[in-house]
């Protein structure tokens, strides 16, 4: 969605974060009357707030219409250096700004605020940060769904760069509504070797795909991905999620405190005997989020295809209206997807001469390699 300019009656102010017992009730209350994401619901944030190490002071940002509170964020302040030389002080959006503890890769990020609100605060927050901070350089808000438009950036006199990566989901009540299989709306292609997997491991045993019953259940199914996880990243040369500890510190926080109000769930699929892959899924009002996952090496197989056809069939099943792939693009999400959006990794800059500077230096560099 493209954020327009428009005024509004919403203050915003910025407070000392309160204990997070007194911070949960308030902000479960507003969550109660909207409609977060699961990385705005006090599931995450509480969690991520009494995780994350004390040195950030994360500071509570509140806004409201006529003395009611209508939204609640938290912004962390971070120090940042370009090229060694260039110090730049920089508020973000519900993370720390410090690459080792934003290693969780925050989505759909926003406020929790009523869905009537969320447009307007969008704006008020921008503007408050061009006209307000007068000591900040720059507001970072990743993994949002909304951008502004350029007539509102010019009239705030704020720098822009901004990281657009597409998001895929499989809407869930259309292919209810319709009374059709998950498999139907692939490409035929797709469909084909699909069905082809399905009966690769149905050889080996019949298929099935279980959901962690309980707490402890859920902490075996996450060690057992982790192993897949990280054998398989390994095995390509790459660095894996779980590389930086605090990644597994948050999440086993997660499971444990989150688990039993239902917004975790850990699959297991298997082929008779074999356990060809575990997914790490978050669910939040009627939508699943496929968070993380672990598969055997089996090329032949495809068991990230089949486990992940198997667990839309789950959610479907269960009564989510979307299966959620997140940001990033390849060819499963491709193919499983019924649609995709857009997310924007969004960093405003004051217009201060450093910044034109480096965006100058930046435009010039592009244009000399369009050239050739």
């Amino acid at each position: 969605m493209t954020l327009r300019a428009e005024t509004s009656n919403v203050q915003i102010k910025l407070e000392k974060l309160p204990p997070l017992r007194e911070l949960s009730r308030e902000w479960l209350a507003l969550e109660a009357q909207a409609r977060p994401s699961i990385f705005n619901s006090w599931s995450w944030i509480g969690t991520w707030l009494a995780t994350l190490p004390g040195e950030y002071a994360p500071r509570l940002l509140r806004f409201q219409t006529s003395g009611s509170t209508v939204g609640l964020a938290v912004l962390c302040r971070s120090d940042m250096w370009r090229r060694g030389v260039i110090h730049s002080t920089c508020f973000n959006l519900n993370v720390s700004g410090n690459r080792e503890h934003d290693c969780l890769t925050v989505e759909h990020n926003g406020f929790v605020a009523a869905r009537s609100h969320a447009g307007p605060l969008n704006h008020a927050l921008v503007r408050w940060f061009a006209t307000e901070l007068v000591d900040v350089d720059e507001l970072y808000l990743p993994g949002i769904t909304w951008a502004i438009e350029e007539d509102a950036l010019n009239s705030c006199n704020l720098l822009s760069e901004i990281t657009s990566v597409p998001y895929y989901v499989v809407e869930l009540d259309r292919l209810r509504g319709s009374r059709t299989d998950p498999m139907e709306h692939v490409s035929s292609n797709s469909r084909q070797q699909l069905r082809r997997s399905i009966r690769y491991w149905e050889k080996k045993g019949a298929l099935c795909i279980r959901e962690a019953q309980t707490a402890e259940e859920a902490l075996h199914f996450f060690a057992s991905m982790k192993r897949l996880h990280v054998a398989s990243w390994q095995r390509r040369g790459k660095s894996h999620s779980f590389a930086n500890p605090y990644f597994e510190r948050f999440h086993l926080a997660l499971i444990e405190s989150a688990f039993s109000a239902g917004a975790i769930e850990l699959l297991q699929i298997t082929a008779g005997d074999i356990a060809l892959g575990y997914l790490y899924n978050l669910r939040c009002r009627n939508r699943t989020y496929a968070y993380q996952s672990g598969f055997v090496e089996d090329v032949r197989g495809r068991p990230g295809y089949v486990s992940h056809y198997l667990a839309i069939q789950h959610a479907l099943n269960c009564g989510s209206q979307v299966y959620d792939f997140l940001a990033g693009r390849n060819r499963l999400k491709e193919s499983l997807s019924t649609t995709q959006g857009q997310m924007f990794w969004t960093r405003f800059q004051k217009s201060r001469l450093r910044f034109r500077a480096l965006h100058a230096a930046r435009w010039l560099k592009n244009h000399l390699s369009q050239l050739g």
